[in-house]
């Protein structure tokens, strides 16, 4: 359900299907014996983030383990670890991060340059060849018009 250049951008292996991109949960998405490498450790202490018991990473009073949507970006955190996007920061750091799911180029705000780049994976579903979890923002393994419909709450806008 990845593409190969993103599990490749991603450090999985693509002819693995057991290796998928990491996402913070945990686990050892990606098969090469670390979990949840990529992601911040603000304390220091060897646990995620995402997962720290009291750590409230978007600042809205609820702890991570608490809060549905650890960034506030308004994706929830179990949609951001299927489409692969950082469910602990809402906006890109680089032209490599994946975090605000409607992003889909990473240039920090959301426009018609994004839904432009849905016409390979347009129609596709888990499964396809070019079905790409990356662009089912609502993850219900089909990439159609309920997908470009989130866009609307945050059109023209920019991340922070």
């Amino acid at each position: 359900g990845y593409s190969d250049a993103y599990e490749l951008f991603a450090g999985s292996k693509p002819a693995n299907p057991a290796s998928t991109p990491e996402v913070c949960d945990g686990n050892d998405n990606d098969a090469d014996t670390l979990v949840d490498e990529g992601f911040p450790d603000s304390d220091g202490d060897g646990t995620k983030d995402c997962l720290e018991a009291n750590v409230d990473t978007d600042g809205d009073t609820l702890v991570n383990t608490a809060d549905s949507d650890d960034d506030g970006d308004g994706f929830s955190d179990s949609v951001e670890n299927y489409a692969g996007t950082d469910s602990v920061s809402s906006c890109p750091t680089g032209p490599s991060h994946d975090a605000w799911p409607p992003d889909i180029n990473r240039d920090t705000r959301v426009n018609v340059l994004d839904v432009l780049l849905f016409a390979p994976v347009w129609g596709t579903h888990l499964g396809d060849a070019n079905y790409s979890r990356r662009f089912d923002l609502n993850a219900d393994q089909r990439i159609n018009v309920l997908d470009v419909l989130l866009f609307a709450p945050v059109w023209g806008r920019r991340c922070t």
